[in-house]
C-alpha cells in the first residue's frame, strides 16, 4: 500500500505454501521508507521508492 501523506510503502508477503496447511496463510509486513526498494521476488523486479513517489509531492514531515 503506497502512502499519500508520506514516503512509505507498506510490502505485504504471503508465506510460501509447504506440507503444513497454515504455512501459506503466514503474511508478513514490510515498511519500506526513504530511498528503499519495494522487493516483488515473484514478479523478478525491484521498485524504488524515488521511482514510485517520481511526480507525487510529499507534504514535509511534521
Amino acid at each position: 500500500m503506497v502512502n499519500h501523506r508520506e514516503r512509505l510503502v507498506e510490502h505485504h508477503t504471503r508465506g510460501e505454501p509447504s506440507s503444513s496447511a497454515s504455512s501459506g496463510d503466514l503474511w508478513t509486513l514490510r515498511d519500506v521508507r526513504d530511498a528503499g526498494v519495494v522487493e516483488l521476488v515473484s514478479l523478478g523486479c525491484a521498485l524504488p521508492l524515488d521511482e514510485i513517489y517520481l511526480k507525487v509531492e510529499v507534504p514535509p514531515p511534521r
